[in-house]
């Protein structure tokens, strides 16, 4: 799993950490939110509801009284088991409730662990109109799960640049002492580019022939926590980039960029 990437329904997701297979299930879209250990997911047809998956070390037994003491979110509010906790095969199971709740929430949870110490919960949250037919997707995905031996294989060490890249907006905005840089830069899965460059920043050298509007083609072959990017300017030439993803932070020559989907490629 990589953080800010969309899984689309039916693809297969594999959490190394703690060896766990798994499928997105029909209809939905997943993502890991930049900054959490949650894989979250949504419905492709904009019903009212979410999934939230979580893993952890830990057994059934733990998980039942984790269950019955429930999660405060603040306010008075507890989300919890209904308190009546059952097996579904081998998977553990219950619905759930949020204490001072008024807005006709409902919600369910499994529980599956595997044989090296983890256990993966699926929690679907959503209104009660929706609740029968979105709980089947949370029971499909629990039953696509399987678990392997973990691996301490670094989180990024196949991490593919290129693919990450296509389609993506990259922004970086610093303030300095007299000094403002505003670098804009847009990465079409064409291998085409635009960018939007107030100050050079986004290069380790000084080029204001660069700055201002530009476009091109850009290409990268990285694979791993370190890369470079290449832009070829139209007009300008070629320039290198250094590039380095570090806990979900992105960074071009040492620069920290904010990355987006583009809405402005073809």
């Amino acid at each position: 799993l990589r953080p800010g990437k969309l899984y689309v329904q039916g693809e297969d997701i594999y959490g190394p950490a703690y060896g766990i297979k798994s499928r997105v299930p029909q209809g939905w879209t997943g993502v890991v939110p930049m900054d959490t250990e949650v894989f979250l997911l949504m419905p492709v047809n904009n019903m009212d509801g979410e999934i939230y998956v979580m893993a952890d070390t830990t057994d059934y037994e733990k998980l039942k009284v984790n269950w019955m003491k429930g999660l405060e979110l603040g306010n008075g509010n507890i989300l919890m088991s209904d308190g009546n906790i059952f097996y579904r095969g081998d998977v553990l199971a219950s619905n759930v409730v949020l204490l001072n709740n008024t807005t006709g929430f409902k919600g369910y949870i499994e529980a599956k662990c595997g044989p090296y110490g983890a256990c993966v919960s699926f929690l679907l949250l959503c209104s009660s109109q929706n609740f029968d037919a979105l709980k089947k997707s949370v029971i499909e995905m629990s039953d696509n799960t399987d678990f392997v031996e973990p691996s301490d294989k670094g989180f990024y060490d196949d991490f593919d640049w290129k693919e990450f890249l296509s389609g993506k907006y990259l922004a970086s905005y610093e303030y300095e002492p007299g000094a403002k840089s505003e670098n804009e830069l847009w990465l079409c899965p064409d291998g085409t580019f635009r960018s939007k460059l107030k100050r050079t920043g986004l290069l380790k050298e000084e080029a204001k022939a660069l700055q201002g509007k530009q476009k091109g083609t850009w290409e990268t072959s990285s694979i791993g926590p370190e890369g470079k990017l290449v832009l070829h300017f139209s007009k300008q030439g070629d320039v290198e980039l250094d590039m380095l993803i570090d806990e979900d932070r992105i960074f071009m020559n040492e620069r920290k960029y904010f990355v987006m989907l583009s809405d402005q490629c073809k």
